[in-house]
């Protein structure tokens, strides 16, 4: 769950959508009585925001199983669950999100937040999440920017924990996992306070408490891999009969690894979960469309680390062409005290009404961004530049937000301290691009 904070999760639904959701048959079999669901408009804790594979809802005091489906809104004591290949992604209405690996069930809860910071009275109500099997992921992130509210979970032998985004943190990334009669709590971003039996530690990236017959144990998690191919924001041409091939490094002390594959980059979109025990997996892909794939390491013990950070990769339905027109690649312009502005043009796309220009100083544009530009037309300028090297390409911006690459490989360029002296004067040019 990584694209880093701006990206991070965070659905929120309007009184207007939810009244809706709550008429629209959405979950099991008594889903479809609208009045009985308005009746009990206060109750509900959390929504349905995503789903992929078999999912399951059981309702508070009921025997049977029904489909959760998008839209589906939950209350106090449901259970959830996601079957093999699964996933599923619940929103809480206070704030933050949770979701499903694959064969997890979940019991949906609340109860009484602790007390303000300031000794005053309970902040309100907040989640409460116990894990029956399986792993569960999720966000604690205030719909205010503020500090995210706390999260309630309840241990394997039937204890009550707590976890608290540390203050001036913002949004925790957190995992929560069953193993027998263990409870593991991770972090895997921000940093979070876990309070348990009279105790509290800090938890940050890459450290788990596993909660153990009423005891707190440390235990340290193995990193994420190091992607390899393809690279960040590549191009590929679909074809259903030819998988792309998924390649990373491997991890010292791995057993194997997890891989995640999602339509956007905020991984709300799960479209395959998989596990492995090589450090490749062949992605054979439905459609020609923008993928993002991240990876996990498992360790001997079975717990599952951090997710890689996301990488982005296009599949197209003809031929990727390139669009990147000028400057040439390895252009080099001389810097010699003033500020200095450069003209960069691509060849438009039809159906495209805005572009990004990216300017970094890595070549997969994503890691030391050092100028972004939009425009509407065909070209742009850009200054500000320093001596150094740098690596440039356009996105075409779709009607979604997600940005989708013109460019077929990141172009160099470098711009070098020169004297005032040798910097040569050009002619005006007649119009753009001579």
């Amino acid at each position: 769950m990584r694209r880093r904070a701006g990206q991070l999760l965070g659905l929120r639904l309007g009184l207007t959508a939810l009244a809706a959701a709550l008429l629209a048959p959405a979950c099991g079999q008594d889903d479809s009585d609208g009045s009985s669901a308005l009746h009990s408009l206060d109750e509900i804790i959390a929504t349905c925001s995503a789903t992929s594979g078999p999912v399951e809802v059981r309702r508070r005091g009921e025997g049977f199983w029904g489909n959760a489906v998008v839209g589906s809104v939950f209350r106090p004591g449901d259970w959830l669950r996601a079957g093999a290949g699964a996933y599923a992604r619940v929103e809480f209405l206070g704030s933050g999100a949770l979701e499903l690996d694959e064969n997890a069930t979940v019991i949906l809860d609340q109860q009484e937040a602790p007390p303000a910071v300031d000794g005053g009275t309970s902040t309100g109500k907040m989640a409460l999440v116990a894990v029956e099997s399986g792993a569960v992921r999720g966000l604690m992130q205030a719909a205010d920017g503020g500090t995210p509210h706390a999260l309630g979970f309840a241990t394997a032998d039937g204890q009550r924990g707590r976890l608290e985004a540390s203050e001036g943190q913002g949004p925790v990334e957190f995992s929560l996992t069953r193993r027998d009669k263990k409870t593991e709590v991770a972090v895997s971003s921000g940093e979070a306070t876990l309070a348990f039996s009279g105790e509290k530690r800090t938890l940050k990236e890459g450290i788990a408490e596993e909660v153990d017959l009423g005891k707190l144990v440390e235990v340290v998690l193995l990193k994420p891999p190091a992607l390899t191919a393809p690279r960040p924001e590549a191009r590929v041409l679909f074809a259903a009969s030819k998988p792309v091939p998924l390649r990373w490094e491997p991890v010292e002390g791995a057993s194997g690894y997890r891989v995640q594959i999602a339509r956007d980059p905020a991984f709300r979109s799960v479209v395959e979960t998989r596990e492995v025990d090589r450090t490749e997996y062949a992605f054979a892909a439905r459609e020609a469309t923008g993928y993002s794939w991240r990876i996990a390491t498992r360790d001997t013990a079975g717990r599952l680390g951090p997710y890689s950070t996301g990488r982005r990769i296009h599949l197209e339905a003809s031929a990727p062409s390139e669009h990147l027109i000028e400057p040439d690649p390895g252009s080099a312009y001389g810097y010699a005290g003033d500020p200095i502005r450069i003209a960069f043009r691509w060849r438009p796309e039809p159906g495209v009404s805005q572009y990004k220009v990216v300017i970094a100083r890595s070549p997969d544009l994503e890691r030391e961004r050092v100028a972004t530009e939009t425009s509407r037309t065909d070209h742009a300028e850009i200054g500000g530049l320093t001596p150094g090297s740098y690596y440039w390409g356009v996105f075409a911006v779709e009607s979604d937000g997600d940005a989708r690459p013109m460019h077929l490989a990141a172009r160099p360029l470098l711009v070098k301290r020169v004297s005032a002296s040798t910097l040569r004067v050009t002619k005006k040019a007649p119009r753009w691009g001579d």
